[in-house]
């Protein structure tokens, strides 16, 4: 059986598939502008002048730019490193053009991780880093929330 990180064209459309089947991006929407805004008026608190953010599983971004448009204008005197976990290159690729396109003039750095959750976990743990996170999301991902949360400043 085929790998989904590894035929772009049958990640497609599988994807496309569960967004039919499903109401996850009405959800989604949803969530980011009736639920974000309270989330992350409750990160940064630490008296940093940044933010740090992690998005498994990111795609193509579109998510992903608007949970960071939200954070920004939750807190516009802090910069963002948004740390992206996506194993297809294709999808960071149409992600790194979305950023061209809508973040140009934004604080917000990226640093990019071609690589499964799994693969990003064990490197973290092989460079024996512990990095933590202000905000930690997973948009399309199949792994379960709790191996993430001791990433976590706050659990948020």
């Amino acid at each position: 059986m085929k790998s989904l990180s590894s035929d772009f064209a049958l990640y497609c459309k599988s994807l496309e598939v569960a967004c039919e089947q499903s109401n996850e991006h009405q959800c989604l929407k949803r969530f980011i502008d009736e639920t974000l805004p309270h989330v992350i008026a409750r990160i940064g608190k630490n008296g940093g002048s940044s933010l740090e953010v992690l998005g498994i599983g990111s795609g193509s971004g579109e998510i992903d730019i608007e949970i960071l448009g939200k954070i920004q204008l939750q807190h516009p005197g802090l910069s963002i490193h948004n740390e992206v976990v996506e194993p297809n290159p294709k999808q960071i690729s149409k992600y790194k053009a979305l950023v061209e396109e809508k973040c140009s003039g934004l604080n917000i750095s990226f640093r990019w991780n071609q690589m499964s959750s799994e693969e990003y976990e064990r490197q973290n743990k092989e460079k024996n880093e512990s990095k933590k996170f202000d905000f930690i999301h997973m948009i399309e991902v199949t792994a379960t929330k709790d191996k993430f949360a001791s990433n976590s400043n706050g659990g948020h």
